[in-house]
Formats: C-alpha cells, sequence, structure tokens
C-alpha cells in the first residue's frame, strides 16, 4: 500500500495599516458662479498636494486658500501594525502614483474585507445619529405610557415625577443620564453621548440576506434619520437575485487569488518578503436624498502622508469618506511543476476607516458697506446715498438692502433691495421681500437716491448686505439726516455704529447706561468748562464718529446736567449747548495751540452755566470744579 502525501494551500498572512482616526473639514474661501453643481475640481488640489502649493515641503494655505474657491482637508492618523514585516527597510520596494492608480482602476488591489467569500458583504454600523435615535425611541416610549405626544404635553424630565411612569424603568437613574438634552434635561449630555457616536463597527453578512436585513428597519421607521440605513437597502439590492445561499461551497471560497501586478524571477535564495505603505486611498461617496452616489476614490501617495485634499467637491452636498492604507508586497512564490522561485508584487488595502461625513457649506455673516455718505440733490429735491462695496473675502456679496426710520423709537422700514445674485442655482430667501422693492442689476451698486425724502423731516438710514446664501450682515453704521433750512444744507447725526443685528436696531445707540456723576459737598457755586481732547474718532474702516455734538452739527443738541440735594431730596436740571467759537481775546483761551476752551452757554436762566445758591445746593464755599 503506497502513501502518497498531497501538500495543502499556502497560508497567506498579510497585514496593513489601519485608518485609526480620521478628521474631514470643509474650507470655503470664495464664491463662483456655479458651486452648486460644478464637482471638476483641480488635479493640483486632488490627493497630493502639486509642488507649486508646497513651502518646504508643507502645505502653502495662503496660496491654496487665495487660489481654489473650496475643498476639503482629511486630516488622518495611521495605527501600527501587529506584524513586523512593514519595518523590513529596502529600497528594492518601489511604486509611483500611476502604478497604484493603475491597479486600482484595473481591479488587482485586494481588501482584507475581499477575502470573506464572495457570498458576503462587509458594512460598517456607526452611531452617528445616536441622539436623533435616541430621541425617537424616547418619544415612542413616553407616547405609549402617557398617550400624549411628548414635544405637545412637556418635557420629558417633567413626566419622570410621575411614579406610575418611573416604574416601568428598572433603573431611572440611567434613564435620566441617557436621555437626550432636547427632553428638557439641562445637564450637558455630551460626557455620555459623544464617545459612543463616534464609535463604527464592521459586520460580515451574507449577501443574500442583507437586503431583508435592512428592510425593516425603514419600513418602521425605526430611526428619524434614514440616511445610512437607506444606503445599506439600496446598495443590498444590487445584489444578484440568484440564490447565492443555495450554491455549493467551492474549493475557490478557500483560495485567495492574488492578483498580481508583477512577477520577477528570484535570483537569491535568501530573499525574505517585503512590504511598503505606496499611499492612502479615500473612498468618496456623495449623500444626497438618503442616497448615496458613488465617486472616483482620492488617492495621496507616500507613507508619510497625513494629510489629503478633495477639491472635487460642490457647495451645499455631503460627502462622506472611508480611508485605507494601500501596501505593496514582494513575495517569493514557487511553480509547484518546476520548483523555480519567482518574486511576485502585488497591492492590499487595510480595512476601512471610521467614515467622516463632510458637508460643504459656509456660514459666514458679510460685512455691510462703509464710507456711507449722504449728499442732497438741490435740483430733483431728493437724497442720494453712495457707500463703498464692504470687505468681503468670500466674494459672495449678492443683495443691498436700504433700511430707512423716523426715529429711534420706531423699527426700521425697508425701502430697496437690489438683486444681483448671477448664481447659476439661487437659493430662496427666507425674507417676505415687497417685489415692488426689488431692483435687479447686473453689478453691485453703490449708489441709490431717496425720491421719498422728505426736507421737512428727518430719517434715519442704514445699509445691509446679504451673501448668496442668504446670510444677513448687521446694520451699517446709523446715520440721521435732516435739512437744515436756516443754513440751507444737509445735517448728519450719527445714530449708532455698524454691527447691530437686524432684529435689535438699537444694540449699539449711543446713550450712556451709567451717567457721569460726582459727589460733593460744603460747596454752593459751580464752574462748568468745556476742554476737549479730540473732537472726532476715527475707526479702523474709516468711518468718523463725533465725540461730541455741537450746534453746528445738530442745532438740537443739548446736554443735561442735573444736581440733587440729597439732604433735601429736591432736585434742579440744567440744559446745555456747546457752540463752537474761534478763540478772540473776548472769548476763554488757553495757552494751548489749535485749542479752545468755550464756555458752555445754558438755558433756564443760569448764566453762563454758574449754579447760585438759589436752591441751596450746600454752604459758603466758592470752589469751582472743572467739569471736561
Amino acid at each position: 500500500m503506497s502513501i502518497e502525501s498531497v501538500p495543502s494551500y499556502p497560508i497567506t498572512w498579510f497585514d496593513a495599516p489601519e485608518i485609526e482616526e480620521m478628521v474631514g473639514t470643509s474650507v470655503y474661501n470664495f464664491f463662483t458662479v456655479d458651486e452648486m453643481i460644478n464637482e471638476s475640481g483641480d488635479t493640483a488640489v486632488n490627493g497630493n498636494l502639486s509642488s507649486t502649493l508646497l513651502k518646504k515641503g508643507t502645505a502653502d494655505i495662503g496660496n491654496l486658500n487665495a487660489r481654489f474657491p473650496r475643498y476639503v482637508k482629511l486630516d488622518f492618523y495611521v495605527g501600527d501594525t501587529s506584524k513586523k514585516i512593514l519595518t523590513t527597510k529596502n529600497t528594492s520596494i518601489k511604486s509611483v502614483k500611476a502604478e497604484v492608480l493603475a491597479a486600482l482602476q484595473e481591479g488587482k488591489v485586494n481588501s482584507e474585507e475581499s477575502v470573506a467569500g464572495t457570498g458576503f458583504s462587509t458594512w460598517l454600523f456607526g452611531n452617528e445619529n445616536l441622539k436623533v435615535d435616541l430621541t425617537n425611541f424616547w418619544a415612542r416610549r413616553f407616547a405609549t405610557l402617557t398617550g400624549t405626544d411628548l414635544y405637545v404635553s412637556g418635557s420629558a424630565l417633567d413626566m419622570l415625577q410621575d411614579p406610575s411612569i418611573l416604574s416601568s424603568f428598572p433603573n431611572p437613574d440611567f434613564l435620566e443620564s441617557i436621555l437626550p438634552a432636547d427632553f428638557g434635561l439641562e445637564a450637558d449630555d455630551t460626557t455620555f453621548l459623544s464617545s459612543l457616536s463616534q464609535r463604527y463597527y464592521s459586520a460580515t453578512i451574507n449577501a443574500a440576506y442583507s437586503e431583508y436585513m435592512f428592510k425593516p428597519t425603514i419600513e418602521k421607521g425605526l430611526t428619524h434619520n434614514t440616511t445610512d440605513p437607506l444606503r445599506r437597502f439600496f446598495q443590498a439590492q444590487k445584489t444578484p437575485s440568484e440564490d447565492l445561499a443555495a450554491k455549493w461551497v467551492s474549493d475557490d471560497e478557500y483560495v485567495l487569488d492574488l492578483p498580481f501586478t508583477n512577477i520577477t524571477e528570484c535570483k537569491s535564495p535568501d530573499f525574505v518578503a517585503e512590504a511598503e505603505v505606496a499611499g492612502y486611498l479615500f473612498e468618496k461617496e456623495r449623500i444626497f436624498e438618503g442616497k448615496s452616489y458613488t465617486m472616483h476614490p482620492i488617492f495621496v501617495a507616500g507613507s508619510d502622508i497625513r494629510t489629503a485634499y478633495d477639491s472635487q467637491v460642490a457647495y451645499g452636498q455631503t460627502y462622506k469618506y472611508i480611508a485605507r492604507s494601500i501596501v505593496k508586497f514582494r513575495i517569493p512564490i514557487t511553480d509547484w511543476q518546476s520548483g523555480e522561485t519567482f518574486i511576485g508584487e502585488f497591492f492590499w488595502a487595510s480595512r476601512g476607516s471610521s467614515p467622516v461625513s463632510v458637508p460643504i457649506t459656509e456660514n459666514r455673516r458679510p460685512n455691510p458697506p462703509s464710507d456711507i455718505s449722504y449728499y442732497y440733490n438741490f435740483d430733483e429735491d431728493n437724497l442720494v446715498i453712495t457707500w463703498a462695496p464692504p470687505v468681503n473675502p468670500q466674494r459672495d456679496v449678492k443683495y443691498i438692502q436700504i433700511y430707512r426710520r423716523p426715529d429711534t423709537t420706531k423699527a426700521f422700514t425697508l425701502i430697496a433691495h437690489y438683486d444681483f445674485d448671477d448664481s447659476i442655482i439661487t437659493q430662496e430667501s427666507p425674507e417676505d421681500i415687497d417685489l415692488s422693492l426689488v431692483r435687479e442689476t447686473s453689478m453691485m451698486p453703490c449708489t441709490f437716491v431717496d425720491y421719498e425724502w422728505d426736507k421737512t423731516k428727518s430719517y434715519i438710514y442704514s445699509i445691509v448686505t446679504i451673501d448668496a446664501r442668504q446670510l444677513s450682515s448687521y446694520y451699517s453704521s446709523q446715520t440721521r439726516v435732516y435739512f437744515d433750512s436756516t443754513s440751507n444744507k444737509l445735517r448728519k447725526e450719527f445714530i449708532s455704529y455698524q454691527g447691530a443685528p437686524k432684529q435689535y436696531p438699537n444694540w449699539f445707540l449711543k446713550a450712556n447706561f451709567f451717567s457721569d456723576c460726582i459727589k460733593d459737598s460744603s460747596h454752593k457755586e459751580v464752574k462748568i468748562y468745556f476742554n476737549p481732547e479730540t473732537y472726532t474718532v476715527v475707526k479702523a474702516g474709516g468711518e468718523e464718529v463725533p465725540v461730541f455734538y455741537s450746534t453746528d452739527i445738530d442745532p438740537e443738541a443739548k446736554y443735561l446736567f442735573q444736581f440733587i440735594n440729597v439732604d433735601r431730596l429736591d432736585e434742579h436740571q440744567i440744559s446745555a449747548q456747546i457752540t463752537r467759537q474761534v478763540p478772540t481775546p473776548e472769548t476763554d483761551t488757553v495757552s494751548t495751540p489749535g485749542l479752545a476752551r468755550t464756555r458752555l452757554s445754558a438755558r433756564g436762566g443760569f448764566d453762563d452755566a454758574r449754579l447760585t445758591g438759589e436752591d441751596d445746593i450746600s454752604s459758603d464755599h466758592g470752589d469751582d470744579y472743572d467739569r471736561p
């Protein structure tokens, strides 16, 4: 009886480093008219950065942001492998980006999931929407216990006070700790939910049954956010309709067929297998209305790279990325018939990382216009307003609104809405704007004529800009404008700095919330002097703000002084106006060149703002107090 030894199939062990952590950041630099539909991007910002965008080997961020309107930045961390094969330092392993891309295109890159067998699919399950799912779950649970909708009846925290409800749960303390914040809890739930929401789990499921396993989740509505379940369900439907489970398991299920990219003769009998990281692959999907659309992957060449870039993105879309490391292996292989040894080269992809979703959005509010000027047109009896374009690095200002109100006690009224949005796809305005106020132009206007101007009245004006995302700027500086018939000139009064929200136009209203106060005793006379160090303040944007108001700026401008006798609970007020005068021998002057000290002229019978003892403020001392 002869015994024949049959060699077994070789046992292959490969280990590629996995991406353990990845962070995606959306960078929006400036507006383009086709930004919502253009995903062409630029090859200079696709995976690796072009050499023209590098400075001493690192990214030249200033140059990058100035030239490209938007991109996604992917920062990732690579874990260590359990095998030492990657520590082999051998210069014989060389791979260029074109070689890896060719292997990917030809389907010659195996992954760790692909060895599970032809009848199985690997899925990632995560807790990214954990808070939303918990909200839905607890709302359903409370509805069954109370018979009322949670969002109508009140917060869950109030419901927990009901002993009948509380007894339905085995651990009320734990229940309170995991309730989402929008259920009425004041406690911060980030410590419990944040770490769990970032966890993902990989599972291998028989492809013949995956469609039926995902379908109940969608039909029963177990989650508010159906993006991931829908994506898995549609992908599972792509599986061939034949019954994969009924097939006999063949030998091919147990043989790992390595798609070698190159086979060369081994000239050394001491050759040892080698491996080196060739780069990192980022599988990319576009998520739109619950469906997933596979896009071209992004490849970053180099083992030391830890940042990838993707410029093939459109504004308003959400992209999901899964990262893998691509390793090039060189192993000895033996022809079982001839016994000759060869060196086989192939590429291997690690298990996919946790997916990262990156929405391409921008929420930077535009700045309001600056250098606003007002002119009276004597010929046509109207008011002309001019302004300088706002400082807007995003270049996305597409609307300008002109507001007017009679005084600070009234709300602003929109009197003109300029529309010069040249976007291919425009976004709907959240404001209900009267169509009669809309003025369509081909470019940004810098002039407005108020034909309803009445020179017998005064108005407060302000201007607002709106970008392509319908984000409104704050109010510009507010100025009261009126016509002085005595001097036949247009007068302007500063009312508020720029920056007031639309809902609160008086947010920066010039007013003293805490009035200046001086305490004094044993005096019966006071002199008030006006000695300014400056007349106007020029802000960074060039806006001039008066420090005080004299009668030549506003004939009605006045300052109120109140004297209170705390012993007798009596008070008296004087109002004073500032009149700018050229220093003469008859007026009070000081020796400082260019600075005039002008005495306040008071109203109400108090000559030269001098308060005498008719109100019995205090005793017989006559000391003077200089009041700046």
